[in-house]
């Protein structure tokens, strides 16, 4: 059986990061095969939609650590446990900045990277970094074919509904194509 955990990012866990470095090392050492870190962009005040299962938008996700960050200062203190994202709402990122973010991740970790995206359920975080909802899925199509070509491509491009790259040199590659895993329970928008 494989065990992983989520990390302490959130709420008053997130202000104490000297002590994540610790809790992640000591997972590693009990033989935790993964550490996760997932997405929170904004914390609405109002909420347009509220979080799955509660009356609003749940106060630890007041004070929150970027997860690309958390993730890659714990993998240069870990050696053996992968790391990942569960979830990061690709469609909030722009593609290309995104996947030189992830590549670097992966060399930095020697190869341990599992990157897990969604498309999110929040209109409030879409609405905060000027990305139309109703877009969400043809947004996590088009990072999905970007990455791949990230990946594997050199010199690489790509032009698409959302994003067009020109001819690029792409000489940096991650250690091993890091598995993507895509995470989905919120329906689509009824105006899609």
């Amino acid at each position: 059986m494989r065990v992983g955990s989520s990390l302490p990012q959130y709420g008053a866990q997130s202000a104490r990061f000297a002590q994540i470095p610790v809790y992640a090392k000591t997972l590693e050492d009990l033989g935790a095969a993964s550490l996760w870190a997932s997405d929170r962009v904004i914390a609405p005040v109002h909420p347009t939609v509220n979080y799955p299962g509660t009356g609003g938008i749940p106060e630890r996700f007041r004070s929150v650590l970027d997860p690309l960050a958390l993730l890659t200062a714990i993998g240069s203190v870990t050696t053996r446990v992968e790391v990942g994202t569960n979830v990061l709402v690709a469609p909030l990122y722009p593609p290309i900045l995104l996947a030189r973010t992830l590549t670097s991740l992966d060399v930095i970790t020697g190869g341990r990277l599992i990157a897990g995206f969604g498309a999110g359920w929040s209109p409030d975080e879409y609405a905060s970094v000027n990305v139309p909802m109703r877009e969400r899925g043809r947004r996590l199509d088009e990072c999905l074919d970007i990455l791949s070509r990230y990946w594997q491509d050199d010199p690489g491009a790509y032009a698409g509904e959302y994003w067009t790259i020109p001819e690029t040199y792409v000489g940096l590659k991650p250690v091993r194509k890091p598995p993507v895993y895509l995470a989905g329970a919120t329906p689509p928008p009824s105006s899609a």
